[in-house]
C-alpha cells in the first residue's frame, strides 16, 4: 500500500507506507544556452614536469614545464604570450641554452635546458609581474665525459733511485669542470722503466697524484712523461734528466784495457776506466788515479804528466759515447818488467 504524502508543483513524492522512498518523478526540466568560464588574471607560476637528476654538463635536461595560473589554480589557457625563464639560485654557473620558453595556452616547455657548470645548484622559473615557482631542492650537475689532461706539479730532475714528492695530473671535461674517478696513467716518453704505483685515480677534485715514482735510469738526454686515460687525449710533461747516483764502482772497460808494448811506447788504444753508481750508470766527474800495481815506485808517464807514479784523470760529463768515462791517454811505462797491473783509484 502507499500513499500521497505530499504535492509539490511539478513533482510527485509516493511513499510506501512502511516509510520508504519507491521513487521520484520528475515531471519537467530546462537547459540554459551554453557558456564559458574562463580564467582569472595570471597571478603565478607552477612546476608541472620540474628539473630532475640525472643532469650532466653540457647535456639537455629532462623536459622541463611550468603553466601559468590564476588565484584558483587554474592554467592560463588563453595566454600565449607570456616568456618564462628558467634561472639559477644556488650554484656559480648559468645556463648555456634553453633557458626561456613562451607559453602555448599558459605551458611552456623547456626542452633544451643545458648547464654546464659541474656543481650542486637550485632553481626556479620566473615571468614579469607575476610570483615565481618554487625553488627546486639540490640538483647535481655532473661532469661531462672526455676533455683535457693537464699537468699541474711536473716532474723535476731528480737523482736515479730517488722519488719524486708528488706529480699530479688533473682531469677537466670540456667545460674545464674537475672530473673525478678517472684512471690516469704515467709513462715516460723514452720508456725508461719506472718503479712505484703507475695509474690513479682522479679524487672530488679531479686530480690524480703520483707519489713515491722513482726511476734508476740516467738519462744524459731531456726525457719526459706522459699521462694518458680513458677519451682523454695523451699530454706530455715538461722536460726533465735522471742524474746517476754517487759512483758505487770504478772499472778498467773491455777493449781500453792497458796492453803489452815497448819500454816508453805509449799503450794503444788509450786506457779507459768507467766509473758506475749502483744501478750501473756512468758517473761523470769522478776524480780517478791510476798507477802501477804491485811494483811500487815505479813511473807511469802520460799526455802532460812526466816522472810521476800516479796518472790522474776525470770521468767526463759531456754527453756523447765517452760519458762517463777516464780516458788516460798516451800512458807509457820505461822500465822493462812482467806481468805488470794498473790500479784505478776513486779519489775522494
Amino acid at each position: 500500500m502507499y500513499k500521497i504524502v505530499h504535492m509539490v508543483p511539478g513533482i510527485l513524492l509516493i511513499i510506501l507506507l512502511m516509510g520508504s522512498v519507491v521513487s521520484t518523478v520528475s515531471a519537467q526540466t530546462a537547459d540554459s544556452d551554453p557558456f564559458d568560464i574562463t580564467p582569472s588574471t595570471a597571478v603565478s607560476l607552477t612546476w608541472v614536469a620540474a628539473p630532475s637528476e640525472p643532469i650532466t654538463a653540457g647535456t639537455n635536461w629532462t623536459t622541463v614545464t611550468v603553466r601559468i595560473t590564476d588565484q584558483y589554480g587554474n592554467t592560463r589557457i588563453t595566454d600565449n604570450t607570456t616568456v618564462i625563464t628558467v634561472t639559477r639560485v644556488a650554484g656559480t654557473g648559468s645556463f648555456a641554452s634553453g633557458y626561456t620558453a613562451t607559453v602555448t595556452a599558459g605551458l611552456a616547455t623547456f626542452n633544451a635546458l643545458k648547464y654546464n657548470t659541474a656543481e650542486t645548484i637550485t632553481v626556479r622559473a620566473i615571468a614579469a609581474g607575476l610570483a615565481d615557482t618554487t625553488t627546486t631542492g639540490n640538483l647535481v650537475v655532473g661532469s661531462a665525459t672526455g676533455g683535457n689532461l693537464t699537468f699541474v706539479a711536473q716532474p723535476q730532475t731528480i737523482t736515479a733511485g730517488n722519488t719524486w714528492a708528488s706529480v699530479t695530473v688533473r682531469v677537466a671535461d670540456q667545460f674545464d669542470n674537475d672530473v673525478p674517478g678517472v684512471d690516469v696513467s704515467i709513462t715516460t716518453t723514452i720508456g725508461t722503466y719506472m718503479y712505484g704505483t703507475l695509474t690513479r685515480t682522479s679524487d672530488v677534485n679531479g686530480i690524480a697524484t703520483f707519489t713515491s715514482i722513482s726511476m734508476t735510469l740516467a738519462s744524459t738526454t731531456a726525457c719526459a712523461l706522459s699521462a694518458s686515460a680513458v677519451a682523454y687525449t695523451t699530454i706530455t710533461s715538461n722536460v726533465f734528466t735522471i742524474s746517476s747516483a754517487a759512483v758505487s764502482t770504478i772499472a778498467f772497460v773491455p777493449g781500453n784495457q792497458p796492453t803489452n808494448t815497448v819500454a816508453g811506447v805509449s799503450m794503444a788504444p788509450s786506457v779507459y776506466v768507467r766509473a758506475l753508481d749502483v744501478y750501473s750508470n756512468l758517473v761523470p766527474n769522478v776524480v780517478i788515479d791510476v798507477i802501477v800495481s804491485p811494483t811500487a815506485g815505479t813511473l807511469l808517464y802520460g799526455t802532460n804528466q812526466q816522472n810521476t807514479t800516479t796518472v790522474r784523470q776525470t770521468t767526463i760529463a759531456a754527453p756523447g759515447s765517452t760519458y762517463g768515462l777516464a780516458i788516460f791517454a798516451d800512458l807509457s811505462i820505461r822500465l822493462v818488467g812482467t806481468n805488470y797491473r794498473l790500479r784505478a783509484t776513486v779519489v775522494p
